[in-house]
């Protein structure tokens, strides 16, 4: 783990942090692979922070499920034909 950590800490993935609301970083086991070594997955854990945080009670709704609600136009020819193309007579 430690030879990850330098890794990642080269590369700029990573940075030294000293908050209080820095979470700690495991090594979870893998299934083993063909060739039958354990592997890991290296992952952060978040429940400590997640026990303290407030979520919010009116979360903003998804943008496909929001009505459209587009501006109105002064012509109403143009609201009607929003692409602006003119129309054949």
């Amino acid at each position: 783990m430690k030879a990850q950590v330098e890794n990642m800490l080269q590369k700029g993935v990573i940075r030294e942090n000293n908050s209080p609301w820095a979470v700690p970083a495991i090594l979870v086991p893998k299934k083993r692979g063909p060739d039958g070594k354990q592997k890991f997955k290296f992952c952060v854990d978040f429940r400590a922070l997640y026990s303290v945080t407030k979520f919010d009670s009116y979360p903003l709704p998804v943008f496909k499920e929001a009505p459209s609600e587009r501006p109105t136009s002064v012509s109403g020819a143009e609201e009607s034909n929003p692409r602006g193309n003119k129309r054949k007579s």
